[in-house]
């Protein structure tokens, strides 16, 4: 099966906190419905941008696109947030 990263974008000088912030939201919320994910993290494509993620099967994206609108999405081995 195909994964793919989802990713949320945080900008500003609070960026990283609330991407951290957000991720352990994100492992809460996948877990409340049931959905598995291979990975989740944080990462910075420079100053003042963080960035939260999980990569997932892509037979659920649907369903979290709905639920949680991520902002961007890659190929799940993809190196990095940019």
């Amino acid at each position: 099966m195909n994964t793919i990263k989802c990713l949320w974008d945080f900008h500003g000088d609070d960026a990283d906190e609330r991407a951290r912030r957000f991720e352990s939201d994100l492992r809460e919320k996948l877990a409340a419905q049931g959905w598995e994910a291979h990975a989740f993290g944080t990462g910075s494509a420079g100053p003042g941008h963080a960035a939260a993620f999980c990569v997932v099967d892509d037979a659920v994206i649907p369903e979290l696109r709905a639920l949680l609108r991520p902002q961007r999405g890659l190929p799940g081995d993809t190196e990095g947030v940019n």
